[in-house]
C-alpha cells in the first residue's frame, strides 16, 4: 500500500512538472514572439533615420519605403567619390571597366559605400570608409 501512494505522488509530480514545462514553452513562445516585434520596430527606425522612410501603422507590417538617395552626413563622400577611389586603387578608369555598380550602407555602425566592377574576365569589389574614403576591403577576382 506504501509502494502505491509513493508512485501515485510520483505521477501526480511529473504530471505537475510536465504542466510547469508546457507553461514555461509558452511564456517562451510569446517573449520570443515580443522580441521579433521589437526588433522589427528597430529595423523600421533604423530604416527611417537611414533612408527617410516611415513605418507603416499597424503591427507586424514592413515600413513603407519611398525610393530616395540614403540621408547621409555633410562629410559623406558622393558615390562618385567612392567609385574613383576604388578605381584610382585598381589603376583603371571608368572607360575601362564594366558593370560598373555602388551602393551605401551601414555596416557594424561603419557608413559605407560596396563598389563592384568588372575589367574584362576580372571582377573588382572594394568597400570604401563613406566617410574617410579608406578602403577597408577589396578583392580581385579573376
Amino acid at each position: 500500500m506504501k509502494q502505491k501512494w509513493i508512485t501515485l505522488l510520483l505521477l501526480t509530480a511529473l504530471l505537475l512538472t510536465g504542466c510547469n514545462i508546457r507553461h514555461a514553452a509558452q511564456q517562451m513562445d510569446r517573449a520570443e514572439d515580443q522580441l521579433e516585434q521589437i526588433g522589427d520596430n528597430l529595423e523600421d527606425a533604423v530604416e527611417g533615420a537611414i533612408y527617410g522612410t516611415t513605418p507603416a501603422t499597424g503591427t507586424n507590417t514592413p515600413a513603407t519605403t519611398t525610393p530616395v538617395a540614403p540621408q547621409t552626413p555633410a562629410t559623406t563622400l558622393t558615390p562618385e567619390q567612392a567609385e574613383d577611389i576604388a578605381l584610382t586603387h585598381a589603376g583603371l578608369t571608368r572607360e575601362q571597366v564594366s558593370r560598373l555598380h555602388t551602393e551605401y550602407e551601414i555596416d557594424n555602425r561603419i557608413p559605407e559605400y560596396d563598389v563592384s566592377f568588372h575589367q574584362g574576365n576580372l571582377e573588382y569589389e572594394y568597400e570604401i570608409h563613406a566617410e574617410t574614403g579608406e578602403i577597408l576591403s577589396y578583392e580581385r577576382d579573376d
